[in-house]
């Protein structure tokens, strides 16, 4: 995985096996700037369902993001350790999963429809290939 700045705001992750809806750089813009008005506690803006896959972040919380990425990587598929990652910054362990479930989805915000669709096979996971599609992709 590889972060590069991309603006004084945001840090989006793209992968190379991927095609894009026409036009998504300024969807991706005016997405993160209506929600940065409506929700200014949002960790990760989401463009694709599947994956690592069109995630936009702030640039103030990639460096604590790469930290826990690399601490971990060799153990997991970076797009479960997103998941962690979400735990571990809103979530209590004291109260109800409902709550945490609640507290992870105001934080990590999907855009539809998705503006990526995976086109590889390859998985991060060793010996499997990847056929999902992302239902919620439109050309």
């Amino acid at each position: 995985f590889c972060f590069l700045w991309g603006s004084n705001w945001g840090v989006v992750q793209i992968e190379d096996d991927v095609i894009s809806t026409p036009g998504f750089p300024s969807r991706i813009l005016t997405f993160a700037e209506q929600k940065s008005m409506s929700n200014p506690n949002w960790i990760c803006l989401e463009f694709s369902a599947l994956g690592f896959i069109g995630k936009l972040f702030r640039s103030s919380d990639v460096p604590t993001l790469a930290n826990f990425f690399l601490m971990f990587y060799k153990d997991k598929p970076i797009d479960w350790l997103l998941d962690h990652f979400y735990f571990v910054k809103v979530c209590n362990p004291e109260k109800d999963m409902k709550i945490c479930k609640k507290e992870k989805d105001s934080v990590s915000i999907r855009y539809k429809p998705s503006l990526f669709q995976h086109v590889g096979q390859h998985s991060s996971l060793r010996g499997k290939i990847q056929k999902l599609k992302d239902k919620d992709f439109k050309k």
